[in-house]
């Protein structure tokens, strides 16, 4: 089972996010899995058609398209920084399904953000090696069974011939005629599934307005209470919360607009059809 790690987001805290890949691929090394770098997995991905991981910004329905162009699990890593404190996003999908194999968030200062991005990548190493296993072992295609010899059997006795008296038939009674009945083919079409598609990619679109929205909102709040040198007003659980709950809400939107652009090209494409 292919495993990539890629950085998937265009923030200032490449460098640290490209530790974090190292540290993860070690970490999965000692798990017994195999993984590629960066570099190897953004190179590998281009060849199939995939996009830069970058561009994904963190969305996890991007990564899952990389995954299935892998036919494997892509790991995203995701490192910003917020004044004092580092935050980081690490999330791995695989390409048969929605949800994501594992999920971790790791927030400290520049002091400690390597020790603690380590013993993340182990505890994330560990909880993602049960279902690469199974993802392996579901992969495994049975040898097939050799085919058995075949044995030769002993022709049959014919039985003497006999002489036989052929009477023909008489010949077949023609069916009646039949009138050919002209059956006028209805008219094909796509029905109302250009609106439904149209109407769910409105939905989608403004879904994916409000979570930017309410994303960028957050984010505003949680550089206000630690810029300026200022004691704030938060506790630090409540800004890691607030940091993740914006890294949040701005990959859901991302994503959700994704699929609202998705939605609105198959709309157009049934029109053009009608």
């Amino acid at each position: 089972m292919p495993v990539a790690i890629v950085v998937s987001s265009r923030r200032d805290a490449d460098k640290l996010a490209l530790g974090v890949t190292e540290q993860l691929k070690a970490a999965l090394a000692a798990q017994g899995i195999t993984a590629t770098s960066d570099s190897e997995s953004v190179e590998r991905l281009k060849k199939l058609g995939g996009v830069e991981p970058r561009a994904c910004d963190g969305a996890r329905l991007c990564l899952q398209k990389l995954a299935q162009l892998l036919q494997g699990v892509v790991v995203g890593v995701d490192v910003s920084r917020a004044g004092r404190l580092t935050a980081g996003h690490v999330e791995a999908v695989a390409f048969d399904r929605v949800e994501s194999l594992a999920v971790d968030d790791i927030t400290s200062d520049a002091k400690q953000w390597s020790a603690k991005s380590n013993e993340a990548a182990k505890a994330f190493a560990e909880k993602l090696k049960a279902p690469v296993r199974a993802l392996s072992d579901a992969r495994r295609v049975k040898s097939p069974p050799k085919a058995a010899e075949n044995e030769l059997k002993t022709t049959p006795a014919l039985d003497a011939p006999r002489e036989a008296t052929v009477v023909p038939e008489p010949p077949p009674t023609p069916p009646p005629a039949i009138e050919a009945v002209t059956v006028s083919k209805k008219a094909s079409g796509t029905g109302p599934l250009p609106f439904i598609t149209t109407g769910a990619a409105v939905v989608a679109a403004g879904a994916g307005i409000l979570c930017l929205v309410l994303g960028f909102s957050d984010r505003s709040t949680y550089f206000q209470s630690i810029s300026g040198g200022m004691a704030s007003s938060l506790t630090d659980a409540q800004l890691q919360n607030l940091a993740y709950q914006s890294n949040l809400r701005i990959g859901l939107g991302g994503g959700l607009l994704g699929l609202a652009g998705a939605l609105g090209i198959t709309s157009a494409l049934l029109f053009m059809k009608e």
